[in-house]
């Protein structure tokens, strides 16, 4: 994706810190603010930061933070349900935009 367009990824705000969100994350501190159908999230971002890799690069952008950390949680959790309790079908990615954001939240709820 990036070699379509370099200049464009390059002027992306990047603004999301990976390792921030994970030490955040993996802290046994940390307190999960609830909401519903989320009894599996804590379990599945720490999943997603001990299993899957992290974004290669020195600038990355949120947009690829947001695309990697939706994909990496569905492929830890592939039976989540939407907090915002909508039904998925045939268990396709079918995530509202927001729910996509869960590391920009966790970095907001700190």
């Amino acid at each position: 994706m990036y070699l379509s367009n370099p200049a464009a990824y390059d002027a992306m705000p990047a603004t999301v810190s990976y390792d921030s969100l994970k030490q955040g994350v993996m802290d046994p501190g940390y307190v999960l603010v609830r909401n519903p159908n989320d009894e599996t999230a804590m379990e599945a971002a720490r999943r997603y930061f001990t299993t899957i890799e992290p974004p290669q690069g020195t600038h990355i952008p949120d947009v690829m933070m947001d695309l990697h950390w939706g994909l990496g949680y569905y492929l830890v959790n592939p039976e989540t349900q939407d907090p915002a309790k909508i039904p998925y079908q045939n268990n396709c990615i079918r995530r509202r935009w927001h729910s996509l954001h869960f590391p920009v939240c966790l970095s907001l709820h700190q």
